[in-house]
């Protein structure tokens, strides 16, 4: 569960998104801005030099909310996905597991057989002898015994692929050693009063990442609905002033302030 390479996906994702939803709903950037004058532009009161501004843009009210919301909903939906996801790898290593343990719990019961067979083919073989048994029943006793040996050398021969399948179900290498794998010993079971559909609507996470995309898109919808009204700029401009020709003027040299209110028309 920490090193698997799908879940280790999933994380990212998550982490990625805590930061896309710190940025929704964060204002535009605040502009700053340096004009030199290249020809001074002579007033009353000197010439004009330079200007130094400073702005900020607002969307329409509410745009930011949604937006945020959204991207909130966004980040919720990939957390329920990581949980989903982390179900999924539990139930594919969970069945590699069992099937692993199956096949060699087979592995076992038919080397005890095949042990057991072995002696009573021995046994007729000497009734045989003894003449107390037809050589039937000696081929009969061989058969079986031949049977469950090709049976075992089937088995065995599937062990590498059942490993291979759990070390992939668990995002290891694929020729990692066979584990001894065990069954287990109580299985629980779910009670019969159960309502698995509500207990799939409450708790499944698939289900939940659904439910959050859904209200990401439904506020991504406002979202760009309210984009399409206007937006405001605010801003104010310091003008740097030389001193004027003519002396005796009065304010000469002053530096003049604009305060600036600006309405983004979204005309296309």
């Amino acid at each position: 569960m920490e090193n698997h390479p799908r879940l280790a996906s999933a994380r990212a994702t998550v982490e990625a998104t805590y930061q896309i939803t710190t940025e929704a709903g964060a204002l535009p950037d605040l502009k700053l801005a340096w004009g030199e004058m290249i020809v001074p532009v002579e007033t009353r009161v000197g010439p004009q030099q330079r200007v130094f501004s400073i702005s900020q843009s607002l969307p329409w009210f509410g745009t930011l909310g949604e937006a945020e919301a959204a991207a909130d909903s966004r980040r919720q939906a990939t957390e329920s996905g990581l949980r989903a996801e982390s179900l999924e790898v539990r139930r594919s290593v969970g069945k590699a597991w069992f099937e692993l343990a199956r096949l060699q719990q087979e592995i076992i019961l038919t080397r005890q057989h095949l042990e057991l067979s072995r002696e009573s083919e021995e046994v007729a073989m000497r009734a045989y002898e003894a003449g107390t048994a037809r050589f039937r029943n000696v081929l009969q006793a061989q058969m079986e015994s031949e049977d469950l040996n090709n049976r075992l050398q089937s088995l065995i021969d599937r062990l590498v692929p059942a490993a291979a399948n759990l070390n992939t179900a668990a995002g290891f290498p694929v020729g990692q050693s066979i584990p001894v794998a065990s069954l287990p010993v109580l299985v629980v079971v779910p009670s019969e009063n159960l309502d698995l559909h509500a207990a799939l609507q409450e708790g499944n996470p698939k289900l939940e990442s659904l439910r959050f995309q859904e209200d990401s898109q439904r506020h991504s919808v406002e979202a760009a609905r309210l984009s399409g009204r206007p937006g405001f700029t605010l801003g104010l401009d310091y003008i740097m002033t030389g001193d004027a020709a003519m002396p005796g003027v009065t304010d000469s040299g002053k530096d003049p302030v604009i305060a600036r209110l600006a309405i983004n028309v979204p005309l296309w």
